[in-house]
Protein backbone atom coordinates (compact mmCIF):
# COMPACT_ATOMS: atom_id res chain seq x y z
CA UNK A 1 0.00 0.00 0.00
CA UNK A 2 0.84 3.78 -0.38
CA UNK A 3 1.53 4.86 3.00
CA UNK A 4 3.89 1.68 3.71
CA UNK A 5 5.52 2.28 0.26
CA UNK A 6 6.75 5.33 1.48
CA UNK A 7 7.92 4.48 4.92
CA UNK A 8 10.23 2.28 3.30
CA UNK A 9 11.63 5.08 0.85
CA UNK A 10 11.95 7.25 3.62
CA UNK A 11 13.15 5.30 6.44
CA UNK A 12 16.72 3.64 6.11
CA UNK A 13 18.03 1.68 8.57
CA UNK A 14 22.04 0.95 9.04
CA UNK A 15 23.51 -2.23 8.54
CA UNK A 16 25.93 -1.93 11.98
CA UNK A 17 22.70 -2.99 13.90
CA UNK A 18 21.59 -5.78 11.44
CA UNK A 19 25.18 -7.34 12.16
CA UNK A 20 24.92 -6.63 16.38
CA UNK A 21 21.19 -8.21 16.30
CA UNK A 22 22.54 -11.67 14.73
CA UNK A 23 25.63 -11.21 16.95
CA UNK A 24 27.69 -12.89 13.23
CA UNK A 25 30.57 -11.59 11.76
CA UNK A 26 31.38 -10.35 8.20
CA UNK A 27 33.08 -12.86 5.69
CA UNK A 28 31.65 -12.52 2.29
CA UNK A 29 33.91 -15.15 0.90
CA UNK A 30 33.18 -17.60 3.11
CA UNK A 31 29.02 -16.97 2.81
CA UNK A 32 29.49 -17.13 -0.99
CA UNK A 33 31.30 -20.46 -1.15
CA UNK A 34 28.62 -21.97 1.49
CA UNK A 35 26.55 -20.57 -1.31
CA UNK A 36 28.34 -22.01 -4.14
CA UNK A 37 28.48 -25.67 -2.56
CA UNK A 38 25.98 -25.98 -0.92
CA UNK A 39 23.09 -23.84 -2.19
CA UNK A 40 21.53 -23.60 1.53
CA UNK A 41 21.75 -20.02 3.30
CA UNK A 42 19.96 -19.94 6.81
CA UNK A 43 18.31 -16.37 6.30
CA UNK A 44 18.43 -13.76 3.63
CA UNK A 45 16.90 -10.38 3.64
CA UNK A 46 16.53 -7.28 1.47
CA UNK A 47 19.17 -4.23 3.08
CA UNK A 48 16.57 -1.59 2.10
CA UNK A 49 14.31 -3.44 4.65
CA UNK A 50 16.45 -3.90 7.24
CA UNK A 51 17.07 -0.22 7.77
CA UNK A 52 13.24 0.55 7.34
CA UNK A 53 12.88 2.50 10.59
CA UNK A 54 16.13 3.23 11.96
CA UNK A 55 15.58 7.11 10.88
CA UNK A 56 11.69 7.58 11.95
CA UNK A 57 13.41 6.51 15.26
CA UNK A 58 15.69 9.10 15.62
CA UNK A 59 13.15 11.48 14.97
CA UNK A 60 11.20 10.32 17.69
CA UNK A 61 14.24 10.41 19.92
CA UNK A 62 14.99 14.29 18.89
CA UNK A 63 11.49 14.85 19.18
CA UNK A 64 11.75 13.61 23.07
CA UNK A 65 8.85 11.00 22.05
CA UNK A 66 10.57 7.99 23.32
CA UNK A 67 10.67 9.75 26.61
CA UNK A 68 6.78 10.12 26.59
CA UNK A 69 6.30 6.42 25.23
CA UNK A 70 8.22 5.11 28.20
CA UNK A 71 6.26 6.95 30.59
CA UNK A 72 3.12 5.43 29.72
CA UNK A 73 1.77 2.59 31.96
CA UNK A 74 -1.68 0.30 32.03
CA UNK A 75 -4.17 0.09 34.54
CA UNK A 76 -4.72 -3.02 36.19
CA UNK A 77 -1.66 -4.72 35.21
CA UNK A 78 0.35 -6.23 38.35
CA UNK A 79 2.82 -7.62 35.96
CA UNK A 80 4.16 -8.28 32.30
CA UNK A 81 6.31 -10.46 30.38
CA UNK A 82 7.42 -8.02 27.82
CA UNK A 83 8.15 -3.92 29.16
CA UNK A 84 4.87 -2.49 27.76
CA UNK A 85 7.31 -0.56 25.98
CA UNK A 86 7.55 -2.32 23.45
CA UNK A 87 3.03 -2.58 23.35
CA UNK A 88 3.17 0.50 22.79
CA UNK A 89 5.97 0.39 19.80
CA UNK A 90 4.45 -2.47 18.22
CA UNK A 91 1.15 -0.98 18.08
CA UNK A 92 2.47 2.38 16.45
CA UNK A 93 4.38 0.50 14.08
CA UNK A 94 0.64 -1.26 13.36
CA UNK A 95 -0.33 1.76 12.59
CA UNK A 96 2.41 3.44 10.78
CA UNK A 97 2.59 -0.13 8.41
CA UNK A 98 -0.91 0.21 7.42
CA UNK A 99 -2.18 -2.73 9.12
CA UNK A 100 -6.14 -2.83 9.21
CA UNK A 101 -7.19 -6.02 11.53
CA UNK A 102 -5.13 -7.10 14.83
CA UNK A 103 -5.13 -10.60 13.59
CA UNK A 104 -2.75 -9.41 10.56
CA UNK A 105 -0.28 -8.40 12.76
CA UNK A 106 1.90 -11.73 13.11
CA UNK A 107 2.21 -12.21 9.29
CA UNK A 108 2.83 -8.58 8.68
CA UNK A 109 4.62 -7.00 11.48
CA UNK A 110 5.99 -9.62 13.83
CA UNK A 111 8.24 -11.50 10.61
CA UNK A 112 9.84 -8.02 10.00
CA UNK A 113 12.85 -8.74 11.87
CA UNK A 114 14.31 -5.28 12.18
CA UNK A 115 10.86 -4.30 12.94
CA UNK A 116 11.40 -6.24 15.90
CA UNK A 117 14.82 -5.40 16.35
CA UNK A 118 13.66 -1.57 16.69
CA UNK A 119 11.02 -2.52 19.13
CA UNK A 120 13.68 -4.24 21.46
CA UNK A 121 13.48 -8.25 21.04
CA UNK A 122 16.74 -10.47 20.58
CA UNK A 123 17.11 -13.12 17.92
CA UNK A 124 16.44 -15.86 20.12
CA UNK A 125 13.20 -14.28 21.09
CA UNK A 126 12.33 -13.22 17.69
CA UNK A 127 12.68 -17.12 16.52
CA UNK A 128 10.86 -19.07 19.73
CA UNK A 129 9.57 -16.21 21.48
CA UNK A 130 9.37 -14.63 25.11
CA UNK A 131 8.17 -18.06 26.76
CA UNK A 132 6.29 -21.44 25.97
CA UNK A 133 2.98 -21.19 26.16
CA UNK A 134 0.60 -22.13 23.74
CA UNK A 135 3.62 -24.27 22.00
CA UNK A 136 1.81 -27.75 23.14
CA UNK A 137 -1.20 -26.24 20.44
CA UNK A 138 1.24 -27.02 17.65
CA UNK A 139 0.97 -30.35 15.90
CA UNK A 140 3.81 -32.55 16.11
CA UNK A 141 6.51 -32.10 13.60
CA UNK A 142 5.53 -28.67 12.18
CA UNK A 143 8.59 -26.51 11.51
CA UNK A 144 6.03 -23.49 12.08
CA UNK A 145 8.13 -21.21 14.99
CA UNK A 146 6.77 -18.66 17.06
CA UNK A 147 6.77 -14.94 16.75
CA UNK A 148 7.93 -13.06 20.09
CA UNK A 149 3.98 -12.47 21.31
CA UNK A 150 1.02 -13.23 19.54
CA UNK A 151 -1.27 -11.00 18.69
CA UNK A 152 -3.95 -11.55 20.90
CA UNK A 153 -1.59 -10.53 23.92
CA UNK A 154 -0.49 -7.20 22.00
CA UNK A 155 -4.50 -6.16 21.89
CA UNK A 156 -5.25 -7.26 25.70
CA UNK A 157 -2.21 -5.21 26.61
CA UNK A 158 -2.89 -2.41 24.71
CA UNK A 159 -6.37 -1.53 25.49
CA UNK A 160 -5.26 -1.37 29.23
CA UNK A 161 -4.27 2.16 28.58
CA UNK A 162 -6.65 4.55 30.22
CA UNK A 163 -8.26 7.09 28.15
CA UNK A 164 -6.89 9.80 30.08
CA UNK A 165 -3.23 8.44 29.80
CA UNK A 166 -3.58 8.23 25.98
CA UNK A 167 -4.97 11.86 25.84
CA UNK A 168 -1.94 13.06 27.45
CA UNK A 169 0.44 10.71 25.85
CA UNK A 170 -1.02 12.78 22.21
CA UNK A 171 -1.13 16.39 23.83
CA UNK A 172 2.23 15.62 24.78
CA UNK A 173 3.54 14.79 21.75
CA UNK A 174 2.61 17.63 20.16
CA UNK A 175 3.86 20.13 22.61
CA UNK A 176 7.19 18.19 21.84
CA UNK A 177 6.56 18.61 17.94
CA UNK A 178 6.01 22.35 19.13
CA UNK A 179 8.96 22.68 21.27
CA UNK A 180 10.93 21.42 18.44
CA UNK A 181 9.51 24.41 16.11
CA UNK A 182 7.71 22.20 13.84
CA UNK A 183 4.73 25.05 13.55
CA UNK A 184 5.63 28.61 12.53
CA UNK A 185 5.00 31.66 15.18
CA UNK A 186 1.46 32.05 14.08
CA UNK A 187 -0.70 29.62 12.33
CA UNK A 188 -4.21 29.02 10.83
CA UNK A 189 -6.40 26.19 12.41
CA UNK A 190 -9.67 24.04 10.74
CA UNK A 191 -11.94 23.04 13.62
CA UNK A 192 -14.47 20.32 12.63
CA UNK A 193 -15.99 16.60 13.35
CA UNK A 194 -15.98 13.28 11.73
CA UNK A 195 -18.23 10.32 12.85
CA UNK A 196 -16.67 7.32 13.74
CA UNK A 197 -19.42 4.79 12.34
CA UNK A 198 -19.08 1.03 14.10
CA UNK A 199 -21.64 -1.84 14.69
CA UNK A 200 -24.01 -1.83 17.87
CA UNK A 201 -21.70 -4.50 19.09
CA UNK A 202 -19.20 -2.33 20.30
CA UNK A 203 -19.41 -2.07 24.07
CA UNK A 204 -20.54 1.21 25.41
CA UNK A 205 -21.00 2.79 21.81
CA UNK A 206 -23.25 5.80 21.12
CA UNK A 207 -25.72 5.75 18.99
CA UNK A 208 -28.11 8.23 16.48
CA UNK A 209 -31.69 8.10 14.46
CA UNK A 210 -31.19 10.12 11.32
CA UNK A 211 -33.15 10.74 8.07
CA UNK A 212 -31.64 9.64 5.04
CA UNK A 213 -32.48 10.63 1.38
CA UNK A 214 -32.65 7.08 -0.94
CA UNK A 215 -33.69 6.96 -4.24
CA UNK A 216 -35.68 3.44 -5.60
CA UNK A 217 -35.20 1.64 -9.13
CA UNK A 218 -37.30 4.00 -10.61
CA UNK A 219 -35.02 7.12 -9.57
CA UNK A 220 -37.56 8.53 -7.07
CA UNK A 221 -36.32 10.16 -3.71
CA UNK A 222 -37.38 8.83 -0.32
CA UNK A 223 -36.19 9.80 2.84
CA UNK A 224 -36.29 7.20 5.39
CA UNK A 225 -34.94 6.54 9.10
CA UNK A 226 -31.65 5.23 10.14
CA UNK A 227 -29.80 4.22 13.58
CA UNK A 228 -26.00 4.81 13.19
CA UNK A 229 -23.73 3.67 16.14
CA UNK A 230 -20.38 4.56 17.26
CA UNK A 231 -18.29 7.96 18.15
CA UNK A 232 -17.37 10.94 17.15
CA UNK A 233 -14.11 12.78 16.59
CA UNK A 234 -13.49 16.45 17.18
CA UNK A 235 -10.24 18.04 15.88
CA UNK A 236 -8.05 21.10 15.57
CA UNK A 237 -5.87 20.63 12.54
CA UNK A 238 -3.09 22.53 10.97
CA UNK A 239 -3.58 21.86 7.18
CA UNK A 240 -0.04 23.12 6.28
CA UNK A 241 1.84 20.24 7.42
CA UNK A 242 -1.49 17.99 7.87
CA UNK A 243 -1.12 17.90 12.04
CA UNK A 244 -3.62 17.38 14.41
CA UNK A 245 -3.27 19.77 17.48
CA UNK A 246 -6.33 18.28 19.64
CA UNK A 247 -8.57 15.93 20.05
CA UNK A 248 -11.44 14.81 21.77
CA UNK A 249 -13.76 11.83 21.32
CA UNK A 250 -17.51 11.34 22.28
CA UNK A 251 -20.26 9.63 21.39
CA UNK A 252 -21.96 9.82 18.18
CA UNK A 253 -25.06 11.45 19.37
CA UNK A 254 -23.42 14.17 21.17
CA UNK A 255 -23.22 17.66 19.64
CA UNK A 256 -19.71 19.16 18.72
CA UNK A 257 -21.09 22.19 19.49
CA UNK A 258 -20.52 21.52 23.46
CA UNK A 259 -17.00 20.82 23.23
CA UNK A 260 -15.49 22.97 20.70
CA UNK A 261 -13.75 25.47 22.83
CA UNK A 262 -12.84 22.80 25.17
CA UNK A 263 -10.47 21.36 22.01
CA UNK A 264 -9.47 24.89 21.14
CA UNK A 265 -8.22 25.59 23.94
CA UNK A 266 -6.13 22.41 23.96
CA UNK A 267 -4.64 23.34 20.99
CA UNK A 268 -3.50 26.55 22.29
CA UNK A 269 -1.96 25.17 25.20
CA UNK A 270 -0.34 22.06 23.71
CA UNK A 271 1.78 24.56 21.34
CA UNK A 272 2.19 27.22 23.61
CA UNK A 273 4.44 29.56 23.79
CA UNK A 274 6.17 28.34 20.83
CA UNK A 275 3.22 28.58 18.21
CA UNK A 276 -0.17 30.69 18.40
CA UNK A 277 -3.41 30.25 16.77
CA UNK A 278 -4.68 33.36 15.03
CA UNK A 279 -7.00 32.17 13.04
CA UNK A 280 -9.51 29.67 12.89
CA UNK A 281 -12.89 28.50 10.02
CA UNK A 282 -15.22 26.54 11.57
CA UNK A 283 -18.17 24.39 10.16
CA UNK A 284 -21.48 25.47 10.86
CA UNK A 285 -21.91 23.05 13.31
CA UNK A 286 -20.01 25.17 15.67
CA UNK A 287 -21.66 28.05 15.25
CA UNK A 288 -22.46 29.42 18.68
CA UNK A 289 -22.29 33.39 19.55
CA UNK A 290 -20.38 32.65 22.71
CA UNK A 291 -17.30 30.85 21.77
CA UNK A 292 -17.14 33.47 18.67
CA UNK A 293 -16.84 36.14 21.26
CA UNK A 294 -14.34 34.60 23.31
CA UNK A 295 -12.33 33.81 20.41
CA UNK A 296 -12.67 37.37 19.46
CA UNK A 297 -11.53 38.40 23.07
CA UNK A 298 -8.65 35.97 22.60
CA UNK A 299 -7.62 38.15 19.35
CA UNK A 300 -8.12 34.99 17.37
CA UNK A 301 -10.21 35.58 13.87
CA UNK A 302 -12.79 33.22 12.89
CA UNK A 303 -14.71 32.48 9.67
CA UNK A 304 -18.01 30.27 9.91
CA UNK A 305 -20.94 30.21 8.21
CA UNK A 306 -24.06 31.46 9.05
CA UNK A 307 -27.94 29.63 9.54
CA UNK A 308 -30.80 30.21 6.81
CA UNK A 309 -33.26 30.54 9.85
CA UNK A 310 -30.99 33.54 11.98
CA UNK A 311 -31.47 36.94 12.07
CA UNK A 312 -28.16 37.87 10.74
CA UNK A 313 -28.31 36.10 7.71
CA UNK A 314 -31.58 37.35 6.64
CA UNK A 315 -30.09 40.68 7.48
CA UNK A 316 -26.36 40.65 5.70
CA UNK A 317 -28.89 39.37 2.68
CA UNK A 318 -30.84 42.53 2.52
CA UNK A 319 -27.70 44.42 1.39
CA UNK A 320 -27.53 42.68 -2.00
CA UNK A 321 -28.15 45.18 -4.52
CA UNK A 322 -26.36 48.06 -2.36
CA UNK A 323 -23.66 49.81 -4.05
CA UNK A 324 -20.20 50.28 -2.66
CA UNK A 325 -20.31 52.38 0.37
CA UNK A 326 -19.08 52.56 3.55
CA UNK A 327 -19.06 50.10 5.16
CA UNK A 328 -19.90 47.55 2.12
CA UNK A 329 -17.20 46.50 -0.26
CA UNK A 330 -18.13 44.47 -3.24
CA UNK A 331 -15.04 42.27 -4.44
CA UNK A 332 -15.04 40.25 -7.48
CA UNK A 333 -12.12 37.63 -9.30
CA UNK A 334 -12.12 35.47 -12.53
CA UNK A 335 -10.25 32.07 -12.93
CA UNK A 336 -9.74 30.60 -16.13
CA UNK A 337 -10.50 26.73 -16.53
CA UNK A 338 -10.42 24.31 -19.06
CA UNK A 339 -14.07 22.83 -20.82
CA UNK A 340 -14.58 21.36 -23.61
CA UNK A 341 -16.69 22.56 -26.21
CA UNK A 342 -17.82 21.02 -29.61
CA UNK A 343 -15.07 18.51 -29.16
CA UNK A 344 -12.74 21.45 -28.87
CA UNK A 345 -10.81 21.84 -25.12
CA UNK A 346 -11.21 25.53 -24.29
CA UNK A 347 -10.47 28.35 -21.51
CA UNK A 348 -13.34 29.54 -20.04
CA UNK A 349 -13.78 32.59 -17.36
CA UNK A 350 -15.60 32.01 -13.83
CA UNK A 351 -16.51 34.45 -11.98
CA UNK A 352 -16.86 35.29 -8.08
CA UNK A 353 -18.21 37.73 -6.30
CA UNK A 354 -18.72 38.78 -2.87
CA UNK A 355 -20.26 41.33 -0.86
CA UNK A 356 -18.29 42.32 2.43
CA UNK A 357 -20.15 44.11 5.20
CA UNK A 358 -19.07 45.75 8.26
CA UNK A 359 -20.90 46.31 11.83
CA UNK A 360 -24.54 44.29 11.87
CA UNK A 361 -25.71 44.11 14.69
CA UNK A 362 -28.49 41.26 14.43
CA UNK A 363 -26.16 37.80 15.39
CA UNK A 364 -27.94 38.18 19.08
CA UNK A 365 -25.88 35.62 20.56
CA UNK A 366 -22.86 37.12 20.05
CA UNK A 367 -21.27 37.71 23.35
CA UNK A 368 -20.99 36.96 26.99
CA UNK A 369 -23.73 34.42 28.41
CA UNK A 370 -26.51 36.60 28.70
CA UNK A 371 -26.06 38.93 26.15
CA UNK A 372 -29.52 37.56 24.28
CA UNK A 373 -31.40 39.91 26.62
CA UNK A 374 -29.80 43.22 25.26
CA UNK A 375 -31.66 42.69 21.93
CA UNK A 376 -35.03 43.30 23.39
CA UNK A 377 -33.72 46.39 25.68
CA UNK A 378 -34.70 49.95 24.25
CA UNK A 379 -30.46 51.07 25.02
CA UNK A 380 -29.47 47.25 24.91
CA UNK A 381 -25.71 46.86 23.43
CA UNK A 382 -25.23 44.59 21.10
CA UNK A 383 -22.01 43.41 19.14
CA UNK A 384 -21.80 43.83 16.18
CA UNK A 385 -19.85 41.17 13.90
CA UNK A 386 -19.26 41.35 9.61
CA UNK A 387 -20.07 39.16 7.50
CA UNK A 388 -19.46 38.12 3.94
CA UNK A 389 -21.54 37.35 1.40
CA UNK A 390 -21.73 34.81 -1.99
CA UNK A 391 -23.31 36.49 -4.86
CA UNK A 392 -21.69 34.83 -7.50
CA UNK A 393 -19.99 31.60 -7.11
CA UNK A 394 -17.96 29.77 -9.93
CA UNK A 395 -20.54 31.47 -12.41
CA UNK A 396 -23.25 30.57 -11.13
CA UNK A 397 -25.84 33.62 -9.38
CA UNK A 398 -26.48 32.99 -5.73
CA UNK A 399 -28.49 36.75 -5.34
CA UNK A 400 -31.49 35.16 -5.54
CA UNK A 401 -31.02 31.70 -4.10
CA UNK A 402 -30.14 31.07 -0.77
CA UNK A 403 -26.36 30.88 -0.59
CA UNK A 404 -23.55 31.19 1.66
CA UNK A 405 -23.20 33.62 4.38
CA UNK A 406 -19.97 33.45 6.38
CA UNK A 407 -19.89 35.63 9.83
CA UNK A 408 -16.43 36.56 10.97
CA UNK A 409 -14.61 39.13 12.82
CA UNK A 410 -11.57 39.70 10.49
CA UNK A 411 -11.73 42.69 8.35
CA UNK A 412 -13.98 42.74 5.14
CA UNK A 413 -12.60 45.24 2.71
CA UNK A 414 -11.48 42.32 1.09
CA UNK A 415 -13.68 39.93 1.67
CA UNK A 416 -12.11 37.59 -0.31
CA UNK A 417 -9.65 36.90 2.51
CA UNK A 418 -12.30 35.32 4.96
CA UNK A 419 -13.58 33.50 2.16
CA UNK A 420 -10.51 32.05 1.14
CA UNK A 421 -9.66 31.08 4.75
CA UNK A 422 -13.08 29.48 5.19
CA UNK A 423 -12.42 27.35 1.66
CA UNK A 424 -9.54 26.02 3.42
CA UNK A 425 -11.96 23.79 5.80
CA UNK A 426 -12.41 21.15 3.55
CA UNK A 427 -8.72 20.44 3.90
CA UNK A 428 -9.38 18.44 7.11
CA UNK A 429 -12.10 16.60 5.60
CA UNK A 430 -9.78 15.36 2.37
CA UNK A 431 -6.46 15.29 4.30
CA UNK A 432 -6.84 14.19 7.73
CA UNK A 433 -10.60 12.26 8.17
CA UNK A 434 -10.85 10.52 4.39
CA UNK A 435 -6.66 9.75 4.65
CA UNK A 436 -6.99 8.46 8.47
CA UNK A 437 -9.99 5.85 7.62
CA UNK A 438 -8.51 4.82 4.50
CA UNK A 439 -5.36 4.60 4.77
CA UNK A 440 -4.51 5.05 8.61
CA UNK A 441 -8.17 2.51 9.39
CA UNK A 442 -9.17 4.33 12.51
CA UNK A 443 -12.21 2.89 12.43
CA UNK A 444 -10.61 -0.63 13.33
CA UNK A 445 -9.65 -0.83 17.09
CA UNK A 446 -8.03 -3.97 18.58
CA UNK A 447 -11.40 -4.93 20.52
CA UNK A 448 -14.56 -3.78 19.87
CA UNK A 449 -15.33 -1.83 23.71
CA UNK A 450 -15.06 1.88 24.37
CA UNK A 451 -12.05 2.06 25.64
CA UNK A 452 -10.21 -0.07 22.70
CA UNK A 453 -11.81 2.53 20.62
CA UNK A 454 -10.22 5.85 22.38
CA UNK A 455 -7.11 4.46 22.68
CA UNK A 456 -6.57 3.49 18.87
CA UNK A 457 -8.27 7.08 17.98
CA UNK A 458 -5.56 8.85 19.93
CA UNK A 459 -2.47 5.96 18.79
CA UNK A 460 -3.60 6.64 14.78
CA UNK A 461 -4.00 10.14 14.93
CA UNK A 462 -0.60 10.67 16.94
CA UNK A 463 1.53 8.40 14.39
CA UNK A 464 -0.41 10.32 11.85
CA UNK A 465 0.82 13.42 13.49
CA UNK A 466 4.32 12.03 13.51
CA UNK A 467 4.95 10.80 10.28
CA UNK A 468 3.81 13.99 9.15
CA UNK A 469 5.65 15.95 10.93
CA UNK A 470 8.83 13.68 9.76
CA UNK A 471 8.56 14.96 6.74
CA UNK A 472 9.66 18.73 7.30
CA UNK A 473 12.44 17.07 9.79
CA UNK A 474 13.84 15.29 7.44
CA UNK A 475 13.53 18.47 4.62
CA UNK A 476 15.17 20.50 7.14
CA UNK A 477 18.19 17.97 8.01
CA UNK A 478 18.67 17.89 3.96
CA UNK A 479 19.25 21.46 3.84
CA UNK A 480 21.37 21.96 7.08
CA UNK A 481 23.62 18.94 5.22
CA UNK A 482 23.62 21.23 1.83
CA UNK A 483 24.52 24.07 3.72
CA UNK A 484 27.63 22.27 5.40
CA UNK A 485 28.04 19.86 2.23
CA UNK A 486 27.92 16.94 4.94
CA UNK A 487 25.85 15.29 6.92
CA UNK A 488 23.95 12.39 8.58
CA UNK A 489 21.49 12.41 5.79
CA UNK A 490 23.67 12.32 3.01
CA UNK A 491 25.53 9.35 4.08
CA UNK A 492 22.67 7.76 5.06
CA UNK A 493 21.26 8.35 1.46
CA UNK A 494 24.84 7.04 -0.67
CA UNK A 495 24.32 4.00 1.94
CA UNK A 496 20.26 3.39 0.70
CA UNK A 497 21.70 4.15 -3.20
CA UNK A 498 25.22 1.94 -3.11
CA UNK A 499 23.03 -0.63 -1.20
CA UNK A 500 19.91 -0.67 -3.10
CA UNK A 501 20.39 -3.96 -5.14
CA UNK A 502 22.17 -5.71 -2.31
CA UNK A 503 20.90 -8.07 0.03
CA UNK A 504 22.58 -9.50 3.40
CA UNK A 505 22.80 -13.42 3.52
CA UNK A 506 23.18 -15.23 7.17
CA UNK A 507 25.27 -18.36 7.13
CA UNK A 508 26.29 -20.70 10.28
CA UNK A 509 26.91 -17.46 12.56
CA UNK A 510 28.48 -15.63 9.32
CA UNK A 511 26.60 -13.16 7.29
CA UNK A 512 27.85 -11.89 3.59
CA UNK A 513 26.76 -8.83 1.73
CA UNK A 514 25.89 -9.17 -2.01
CA UNK A 515 24.25 -8.03 -4.93
CA UNK A 516 21.22 -10.15 -5.82
CA UNK A 517 22.59 -11.30 -9.05
CA UNK A 518 25.63 -12.36 -7.45
CA UNK A 519 23.12 -14.89 -5.17
CA UNK A 520 21.80 -15.83 -8.23
CA UNK A 521 24.82 -16.86 -9.94
CA UNK A 522 26.35 -18.24 -6.85
CA UNK A 523 23.60 -20.20 -6.73
CA UNK A 524 23.49 -21.45 -10.05
CA UNK A 525 21.14 -19.48 -12.22
CA UNK A 526 22.66 -17.55 -15.41
CA UNK A 527 22.13 -13.87 -15.54
CA UNK A 528 22.25 -12.70 -18.96
CA UNK A 529 21.67 -9.08 -18.27
CA UNK A 530 24.24 -8.39 -15.21
CA UNK A 531 23.73 -5.02 -13.15
CA UNK A 532 26.32 -1.99 -13.15
CA UNK A 533 29.42 -3.20 -10.91
CA UNK A 534 29.20 -6.95 -12.01
CA UNK A 535 30.76 -7.27 -15.48
CA UNK A 536 30.89 -11.00 -15.48
CA UNK A 537 30.46 -13.93 -13.83
CA UNK A 538 34.07 -15.24 -13.53
CA UNK A 539 35.31 -11.79 -11.66
CA UNK A 540 32.26 -12.83 -8.97
CA UNK A 541 34.50 -15.80 -8.37
CA UNK A 542 38.03 -14.24 -8.35
CA UNK A 543 36.10 -11.60 -6.20
CA UNK A 544 35.41 -14.36 -3.52
CA UNK A 545 38.30 -16.42 -4.05
CA UNK A 546 36.39 -19.55 -5.33
CA UNK A 547 37.88 -22.25 -8.07
CA UNK A 548 35.44 -22.87 -10.44
CA UNK A 549 35.24 -26.32 -12.00
CA UNK A 550 32.25 -26.28 -13.87
CA UNK A 551 29.09 -24.28 -14.23
CA UNK A 552 26.28 -24.38 -13.65
CA UNK A 553 27.29 -25.97 -10.52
Amino acid sequence: MKVKKEVKENLIKKLSVVADWHQAQRDDSKVAKQMYKKKKVDSIYNLEETGLLDEFYDFLEEMDVIKLVKKITPTGVKRVMVPFFQYVLLYMLKILFGIEAINAVRPLLFSNQAAMKLVGFNAHQIKNGVCRRGEWKRKKGSSKKSTPICDDTLARNIVKISPAVIEKFFNGVISCLAKCRVFPKEISVIIDSSDIQTTQNYKGCGSVTRTKTIRDKKGNKHKIEITVYGWKIIVVFWSKLKIPLACKVVKIQESENDYALEVVKQAMKNIEPYSKIIRISEDRGFLDGKDQWWLNQQGIGFVVPAKISMDVYRDAKSYIGHKEEGGIFIKSRTKWVNKRINGKIEKIPLETELLGIEGLNSYWQYGEKGCEKEAYKRHGKINEINAIVVLIWDGKDYTQKKGRVYLTNMPVGDPFVGFDTYDDRSLIENCLYKESKQGWHIKHSPQKTEQAIVVHIFFTLTVFALSNAFHKWKKEKQKEEEEEQIGIIRKRREIALKNKNKVIVFIEGKYGIFYMAEVLILSGVEVKELPEGITSRNKIFRKYNIKETTWPP
